[in-house]
């Protein structure tokens, strides 16, 4: 909700801003003529403004929610490779021990971009 209220508010907010300066609207002033036709744009500009406002808006509730439940001791780990990803900083424990990868957890072959993708391809079919 929060990325997708950011990105609907800044192009909302910022490309009719683009469009008033390539129409002409002069920069820092308060007022503007009714006749110039620019109304609609800033209008669409200020709307914007406040999608970016709810967008900031839903970002501040979540980091209050997560510092409330960490707080209150219901906060879950998220262990060592929560999205099972492809690459190398995956391949360690969280938090990182302090040489990175120690004898008991070496430093997967690296035969492609995606180490971890080759080697959950590898124990899925057994080789």
């Amino acid at each position: 909700m929060h990325f997708w209220l950011l990105v609907i508010g800044t192009n909302l907010t910022f490309l009719p801003m683009f469009a008033l300066g390539y129409l002409g609207m002069p920069r820092r002033v308060a007022t503007y003529a009714v006749f110039d036709g620019f109304g609609l744009l800033n209008l669409l500009a200020s709307i914007g403004a406040a999608f970016l406002v709810a967008g900031m808006t839903v970002f501040a509730v979540n980091v209050l929610r997560t510092l409330r439940r960490r707080s209150l001791g219901r906060a879950e780990p998220a262990g060592d490779d929560p999205w099972e990803a492809h690459t190398l900083e995956w391949t360690t424990a969280s938090p990182p021990p302090p040489l990175n990868f120690p004898a008991g957890r070496p430093l997967v072959p690296v035969s492609s971009f995606a180490p971890l993708l080759d080697l959950r391809r590898r124990e899925r079919s057994g080789t």
